[in-house]
């Protein structure tokens, strides 16, 4: 009798790997889903929960040219690294997420796949969470 072991992807590992690197170096984050409305200030979108995760966030300066070599400017690209498992809903352009050790407030400009088991989170900074 031959003893089966399932069998582990690449996928899986990588997942394993991401997972790790969160738990490492991540941070607590809450999660607000929002409804954008033109011309007044967003509002809490009752069809979806909120929810609390762990993320890596990037906060790291980035340097672009402006057409001239001696030109450069820093900017900051504001960014949290997550697993896609540990999303409970979709996460839309203008949901919010709050830093829970400084109780920073930022938006989702923009969210992409990496095409394994992660999703890459672009925001904006609002303030300081009252």
């Amino acid at each position: 009798m031959s003893l089966l072991l399932p069998v582990k992807s690449w996928f899986d590992d990588e997942a394993e790997s991401n997972r790790a690197n969160i738990e490492e170096f991540g941070e607590w984050l809450t999660f607000t889903p929002t409804i954008r409305r033109p011309n007044q200030q967003s509002a809490i979108d009752p069809s979806r929960q909120s929810f609390s995760l762990q993320a890596v966030f990037e906060r790291q300066a980035k340097m672009l040219g402006l057409g001239m070599e001696e030109t450069k400017v820093s900017t900051r690209e504001l960014c949290l690294h997550a697993l896609l498992c540990d999303l409970k809903c979709v996460v839309r352009q203008a949901d919010q997420f709050t830093l829970c050790t400084t109780r920073e407030l930022f938006e989702v400009t923009n969210t992409e796949k990496d095409g394994v088991s992660g999703i890459a989170i672009h925001l904006i900074q609002l303030g300081i969470q009252q």
